[in-house]
């Protein structure tokens, strides 16, 4: 949860193993600090709203048509995960080596 706009002058952080709980004490706190005169733009970065999906995998048939289970993660990784696609490297700048003759 974060108060401040761009240049954020005050954040807090809540931490929980039990994510309803997290959920329900983070929109409590902002709602109460929302109220208060003090504060201003109060939000929060909890994102608890994304989709969710459960795998079940038939090991059996997988091992028979000769596909890993690494080969099936990596292709749920490919479809849906995040992965770095490419590194811009910017040229070094050979000013400095002039300083040095």
């Amino acid at each position: 949860m974060k108060t401040g706009s761009a240049a954020i002058s005050n954040q807090f952080t809540l931490e929980s193993a039990d994510r309803e709980a997290l959920s329900h004490w983070t929109s409590l706190l902002v709602e109460e600090l929302s109220k208060q005169p003090q504060f201003a733009d109060v939000t929060s970065d909890l994102q608890d709203e994304g989709l969710q999906a459960f795998v079940s995998i038939d090991r059996s048939t997988a091992s028979r048509l000769g596909v890993s289970i690494a080969a099936i993660d990596n292709a749920l990784y490919d479809a849906y995960g995040q992965r770095l696609v490419s590194t811009i490297f910017h040229p070094i700048q050979t000013s400095i080596a002039s300083c040095w003759k």
